[in-house]
């Protein structure tokens, strides 16, 4: 399994959002994603997409995207095939995964749409069994520790690009027996 992982293709996905779950009314204000690995290897997805609701200044505060800046753009709901498709059956890759699967999962289920059935990797777990002995796992300061250029972080295409740098990194990095547990990092269904 190990060269299996280290050949993949992946799909490198970041959402910024207006909350911090889609339970509680958060939506997707955001997309980016990087092909990494394979036919289409840099590609990039990057799109905003209006809320039903104003953005918090909390989360503006976080991301800088305000509702002036969402206005004239499509609700999710219109962005999601078109992101789907980009994902295709690769790997699906983000930080902290469960953050961003979740509002993907929810956007899927409320469109009528059938789970994802991609497989998923979290860099927060890869960099874990990679560094163990790291203080922190957070994607601000593995870019600082990794020397990792971010343009603009918490806005979904950077965040993404730093994301598939970070994955280069600890795919190069990882000793064959983490890769070789292929299982425990990667998720049997998203």
């Amino acid at each position: 399994m190990t060269a299996s992982l280290r050949t993949a293709r992946f799909a490198v996905l970041d959402f910024e959002t207006t909350g911090l779950s889609p339970r509680q009314g958060a939506e997707i204000v955001e997309t980016g994603a990087v092909r990494f690995g394979g036919e289409g290897s840099g590609d990039t997805f990057s799109r905003l997409s209006r809320p039903r609701n104003p953005i918090p200044p909390m989360a503006t505060r976080i991301h800088n995207i305000t509702d002036d800046m969402v206005a004239g753009e499509p609700p999710f709901a219109e962005i999601l095939p078109e992101l789907l498709s980009f994902l295709g059956d690769r790997i699906v890759v983000a930080h902290n995964a469960p953050f961003d699967l979740g509002f993907l999962r929810a956007a899927m289920a409320s469109a009528g749409l059938p789970p994802l059935s991609n497989l998923v990797l979290d860099t927060v777990q890869l960099s874990r069994r990679v560094h163990p002995a790291s203080p922190n796992h957070r994607l601000d300061f593995l870019c600082h520790h990794h020397d990792i250029f971010r343009e603009a972080g918490h806005r979904a295409l950077d965040d993404a690009l730093a994301t598939t740098e970070l994955l280069r990194i600890l795919l190069e990095a990882a000793p064959s027996e983490v890769l070789d547990e292929y299982s425990e990092l990667v998720e049997a269904r998203a």
